[in-house]
């Protein structure tokens, strides 16, 4: 029996680097979720809930930026163009969507005794306040 030799080559594992992203996306606000780092001869593909999102960056040798316009749980895996071997990057980046804040502006003006008068910034409003002797008194 004849012996033969056959040559195998280990392929490295891609290099491991960090994913960041801000914590809030406001409602309808893109947002950027940034891998530190990147090789060339690599491809890094955007997770979101363990899913591929069909988004994919080809390593460049400097940071990664993927537009989300989404919440949820965001990963970067890494795959070797040449061997297929895949890495997962270092975190996890949550992004929380936020509602708009609204702004409370309050009640226009302020209360003063019966006799003096209110001015209003608003169409007629119907206000009514009550004096300390429980008749009430309509404004505007």
């Amino acid at each position: 029996m004849d012996a033969e030799t056959i040559g195998i080559t280990i392929a490295p594992e891609p290099e491991i680097f960090d994913i960041s992203a801000p914590s809030y996306r406001c409602s309808g606000e893109q947002v950027m979720v940034h891998l530190n780092g990147s090789r060339s001869g690599q491809t890094y593909r955007l997770l979101r809930n363990n899913q591929f999102t069909g988004m994919s960056r080809q390593g460049t040798g400097a940071t990664l930026d993927f537009l989300v316009e989404e919440g949820g749980n965001y990963q970067i895996q890494a795959v070797s163009n040449t061997s297929g071997c895949q890495q997962m990057m270092a975190g996890i980046a949550v992004i929380t969507d936020a509602d708009i804040p609204l702004a409370d502006a309050g009640l226009i003006g302020r209360f003063l005794p019966v006799h003096h008068s209110l001015s209003r910034a608003w169409p007629k409003a119907e206000v009514v306040i009550t004096n300390s002797t429980g008749t009430r008194n309509p404004c505007f």
